[in-house]
């Protein structure tokens, strides 16, 4: 189930990001974004599994992934691609055409999982992550697959 964080959710989805990221945000990030219908949670059997963070960029017409992980033991079962769908129908829904990312560039997985979603690279900026570049990703977001979904 896919649902919108809410305060007790943050020690597990503090431990997904630990476990996710060799440089996690700092908890503040989370705190602060609680009460965003953007800061989603999937979970199953009322464990949370995985988390992701999208914001509308204003008066950008564009939304911006912020971030999405699943935990270790949960990776590679669809989770992270409903949370995505979930990600992209939030931002259609506030009037975004276009969907953007980074994901560290040496992260060839998550590029990989990008592309199969529609992504598409349109950029690098260097020095983005404190050791590392990213590479810049974004999806045109189509009304229609909002109809069928």
């Amino acid at each position: 189930m896919i649902r919108k964080a809410v305060r007790e959710d943050l020690p597990r989805i503090l431990e997904i990001e630990r476990e996710s990221f060799k440089e996690p945000w700092p908890p503040s990030i989370f705190w602060n974004s609680l009460g965003s219908d953007g800061f989603m949670v999937y979970s199953s059997e009322g464990e949370i599994i995985a988390y992701a963070l999208i914001d509308k960029e204003s008066p950008i017409p564009r939304g911006h992934l912020a971030s999405i992980a699943v935990a270790r033991e949960h990776r590679r079962k669809g989770i992270a691609s409903r949370l995505l769908a979930a990600c992209e129908s939030y931002a259609r829904r506030r009037g975004a055409k276009t969907i953007r990312l980074e994901v560290r560039e040496h992260n060839l997985g998550a590029i990989e999982f990008y592309l199969k979603h529609g992504y598409n690279i349109i950029g690098r900026m260097r020095y983005y992550y404190i050791t590392e570049g990213a590479i810049v990703m974004e999806k045109v977001l189509s009304a229609w697959k909002e109809q069928k979904s």
